[in-house]
């Protein structure tokens, strides 16, 4: 049984997820950085999909061991620090990191 939902399971860029998300028996698994009760931090662009599911009530499943829970001052750090993406141009910076509610989360697991 495992191995038949192996074989339904496709890996794609958040990017690309919107048209992934359409349709029946879809379900979003991703990783976090960091988790605190609130929010989580992930790459950029995780938000916006993981509001995009809620839209489409899609369940959103975040895997992150308890290795990954910080308090929401240890978050902000993160946030404030993380690395930057540059592109060509002046003032083409954006962080790669960002925070998401948690509450657009479905369930976690842990170890």
């Amino acid at each position: 049984m495992l191995a038949e939902w192996i074989d339904g399971v496709c890996s794609q860029p958040d990017a690309t997820m919107p048209r992934w998300l359409d349709g029946e028996g879809n379900l979003v698994v991703i990783g976090a950085d960091a988790v605190s009760p609130v929010r989580m931090v992930n790459v950029c662009g995780t938000a916006a999909l993981l509001q995009l599911a809620g839209a489409r009530s899609v369940p959103v499943v975040v895997v992150a061991d308890s290795g990954k829970d910080l308090a929401d001052e240890e978050i902000d750090e993160i946030l404030e620090s993380g690395p930057t993406a540059t592109g060509d141009g002046p003032g083409r910076r954006w962080p790669v990191f960002e925070a998401a509610p948690f509450d657009l989360v479905t369930t976690r697991i842990r170890e």
